[in-house]
């Protein structure tokens, strides 16, 4: 924190001289780590100081302050996903409260714009002008096959019922959210039918259910 206060210190002394876009989303990406994470609540004060400076637009810092929380949910359930460790409670939390982040967003009308643009919409016009720099600093599109994949291992099945209703709410009637939609149509194209009826069973009957010849499929990861 120290170093990015020095850093913006000589910046000011030169006159405000603008980064570019590498050096910004790299400030970006260390302030609003900090920002939104609660073992520094000490210093997010001097966090939201440096935000403030990085980015002097109140529109632009919430629009990037709620990008970041997108892309930091979608990783962290990816990295979940991965470890053989998490306690079954901690993942029903972070599945739900991402899944009730994300419908937040989706039925909010000043921001859906942000969530339309996270899953690969540019179309429009309020982001048109801006979606390149708001693209390097995601990093590319998102999707939330994360969230379908954390399914596998969860089992409560409100909690998947939850994950799936937001998928059924974000696929139905509005075209926007297409993108995702062809990927997830490519993920269960790769399960045969049985298979996927299976799965769909797992997740919405729990795991007491045992299908008639033996086990459920292990998951639809790709």
């Amino acid at each position: 924190m120290y170093t990015i206060e020095q850093f913006f210190r000589a910046r000011d002394a030169l006159g405000g001289i603008e980064v570019d876009a590498e050096v910004f989303n790299s400030l970006l990406e260390v302030i609003t780590s900090i920002k939104f994470d609660r073992l520094f609540e000490g210093i997010h004060d001097k966090c939201r100081i440096l935000f403030n400076n990085l980015i002097p637009s109140i529109e632009e810092r919430c629009m990037y302050s709620d990008l970041f929380l997108l892309k930091n949910m979608e990783s962290l359930v990816k990295e979940m996903n991965s470890s053989k460790e998490v306690n079954l409670s901690i993942k029903e939390h972070l599945l739900t409260s991402a899944t009730d982040m994300v419908e937040c967003l989706r039925t909010d009308p000043s921001k859906v714009i942000l969530l339309k643009f996270y899953l690969g919409n540019t179309e429009d016009s309020l982001m048109l002008n801006q979606s390149n720099k708001f693209r390097e600093f995601l990093g590319g599109n998102g999707n939330f096959l994360p969230l379908i994949d954390a399914l596998d291992g969860c089992h409560n099945e409100s909690v998947n019922t939850k994950v799936l209703q937001l998928f059924v709410n974000l696929l139905t009637g509005d075209p926007s959210y297409i993108n995702l939609k062809h990927t997830l149509q490519e993920k269960f194209l790769l399960m045969d039918s049985s298979s996927l009826a299976s799965w769909l069973e797992k997740m919405l009957l729990g795991y007491t259910a045992q299908s008639a010849v033996g086990n459920f499929p292990t998951g639809v990861r790709m």
